[in-house]
């Protein structure tokens, strides 16, 4: 859990010195308040539907977002944030002192999009099983990488066990379909973290 340490100390230590932790927090925040006023009105309260007579509605069957499927993704999003913050054994793909930020802005972002998804389309649930499923692999078989190169047995147990964990929430909870599309995205996730973390994984069998 060093890395998660890190990452509140990193933000905690700069909240009131640096201007970019400051954006950050104050954006994340914005996001999140925007996420939950938008659930609790498309998602809890349904008040979309208000407008529309009951025979609309069985006729037409607008979509509906599941909340379990919106607190899935959310509690995903926290699984691969806290995975991300331990920067898969020490190496960071971004430069310091704000690389941890980079990783959790990456990830906000992407979750933000997962629920806005699920809100707003009928199968839009595809992307964020897709991203978490291509962004768990990738860390998966990068921590194995890393743990050849160090010369470990394993990778840490608490990163591969939040990964799983995020891997069979996305299977159980939001799985659409092996689509082309699906499978397409998932490539794409994969090969975008493991082009970030290229180099370090690089330097690292180099030493």
């Amino acid at each position: 859990m060093a890395g998660i340490d890190d990452f509140i100390f990193v933000l905690w230590a700069n909240l009131y010195e640096s201007v970019t932790v400051q954006i950050f927090v104050i954006s994340a925040s914005v996001i999140v308040i925007g996420l939950l006023l938008m659930v609790w009105i498309y998602g809890i309260r349904l008040t979309h539907l208000d407008p529309l007579p009951l025979s609309a509605v069985e006729a037409e069957h607008p979509h509906i977002p599941s909340v379990r499927v919106l607190v899935a993704i959310f509690i995903c999003s926290l699984c691969l944030l806290a995975a991300a913050a331990m920067s898969l054994m020490g190496l960071a793909p971004f430069d310091e002192p704000y690389q941890f930020l980079y990783l959790a802005a990456i990830l906000v972002l992407a979750g933000t999009a997962g629920i806005l998804s699920e809100l707003r389309f009928r199968n839009g649930r595809q992307f964020p099983f897709a991203f978490t499923v291509g962004t768990s692999l990738a860390f998966i078989f990068l921590s194995f990488a890393l743990s050849i190169s160090q010369k470990a047995f394993l990778p840490a147990a608490t990163l591969l066990l939040l990964l799983i964990a995020s891997l069979v929430l996305a299977r159980r909870v939001f799985f659409p379909t092996w689509s082309n599309r699906v499978q397409l995205t998932m490539l794409l996730v994969f090969i975008f973290w493991v082009t970030i973390y290229a180099s370090q994984v690089w330097e690292a069998f180099q030493r």
